[in-house]
């Protein structure tokens, strides 16, 4: 009888955790701006893109060389260029949410996969690499969280409202 009344405890105790697990990574996760002293982003999340695709985050237009910077405090797991997003940086932030920051026209001196990152950490500069060299200077910025999938989320919603501005052309 005590057998199966700690492992009941302890499954209760499990699921308990678990729970408060789920919240942890569900809570929105405010994030700051990817880009140094960018106020506005012309967010045109889901809308229709070539090949079938949907655009899945949102472009902040600043002049080439700005300062692109970590949006959260977290791990640098990507550093690469791919044929759309030209050259790439992703991060995990310590909540569960995969920052995919795109069309960097370079990388910060030294940045490298495995490196901790705290929000406001330079990643590159705005550029137009990859699938975006016929449109001017901009980051494309994806938020991933874990808890969905790594579904895209609409960036501007992890925003504080009260500091950025989403515009739509």
């Amino acid at each position: 009888m005590r057998k199966r009344l700690g492992r009941a405890l302890a499954a209760l105790v499990l699921c308990a955790w678990l729970v408060a697990l789920g919240a942890y990574f569900l809570d929105p996760v405010p994030l700051g701006s990817p880009v140094r002293g960018a106020r506005a982003f012309h967010s045109t999340f889901g809308a229709p893109r070539s090949g079938g695709r949907r655009h899945q985050g949102v472009d902040v237009f600043a002049a080439r060389g700005t300062p692109v910077v970590a949006a959260h405090d977290g791990l640098v797991v990507h550093v690469g260029t791919y044929s759309l997003g030209g050259r790439v940086v992703h991060t995990l932030g310590r909540r569960g949410v995969l920052c995919y920051y795109a069309h960097l026209d370079a990388w910060a001196p030294g940045l490298a996969v495995g490196q901790w990152v705290r929000e406001g950490d330079v990643l590159g500069t705005v550029g137009n690499t990859g699938n975006a060299r016929t449109t001017p200077p901009h980051l494309h910025f994806e938020a991933r969280p874990l808890a969905l999938g790594l579904a895209a989320v609409d960036p501007v919603t992890l925003l504080p409202a009260r500091r950025f501005t989403a515009s739509q052309r």
